[in-house]
């Protein structure tokens, strides 16, 4: 959309319709920021964060106006300790975020000893993640998915307080999250 308007521009026609979706874009990605907050209590400062995927979209290493970024700048900026986990692109990630930013090759080091976790991207590879250990790892069992890729039945059966977007929130189910094992076929939203 920014290569439109920006081909508009070169060319003195405006596209309107583009330049609104592109701030709109850009509020989901604070909106997104302020979630993760709200799920903390209200307060990032001291807490850390997780985010699971940094690329633009799932398959590629393009972090090129990727969601990541700017959630990732917001927690940042209001006090958030940041680990970030991509199966792809932390090569290109690398030099875009500031030495606090702890990017890590595997998922369950991402995840360990975070307040919450934040799926940013739709990676098949958190579909697949064995949610029981990264609930065991977690300091916290706090996950708020950008995608809601994931049943949030099956997250609160698992002892997630499970926050998305557009859907409404799952707390932890103390009864059945420590006897329970559910695969990932569970834990994928329909």
């Amino acid at each position: 959309m920014r290569a439109l308007v920006g081909a508009g521009e070169r060319h003195s026609t405006a596209f309107g319709i583009l330049e609104v979706a592109l701030q709109v874009n850009a509020a989901q990605r604070v909106l997104f920021a302020e979630k993760i907050r709200q799920a903390l209590g209200g307060r990032l400062n001291g807490h850390r964060v997780a985010v699971l995927g940094l690329a633009f979209k799932p398959g590629t290493d393009d972090v090129r106006e990727a969601p990541s970024l700017d959630v990732i700048r917001n927690l940042l900026e209001h006090g958030a300790e940041v680990t970030a986990h991509d199966p792809c692109a932390i090569g290109n990630a690398t030099p875009l975020f500031p030495p606090q930013v702890r990017l890590t090759s595997d998922p369950y080091d991402c995840l360990s000893g975070a307040d919450a976790a934040a799926i940013v991207t739709e990676w098949p590879d958190y579909l697949r993640l064995d949610w029981n250990r990264a609930r065991q790892v977690m300091r916290h069992p706090v996950l708020v998915d950008g995608r809601n890729c994931l049943d949030p039945r099956g997250m609160a059966r698992l002892g997630f307080r499970y926050h998305a977007v557009g859907r409404p929130s799952t707390q932890a189910d103390p009864s059945t999250h420590q006897a329970e094992t559910i695969g990932p076929a569970q834990v994928a939203s329909a």
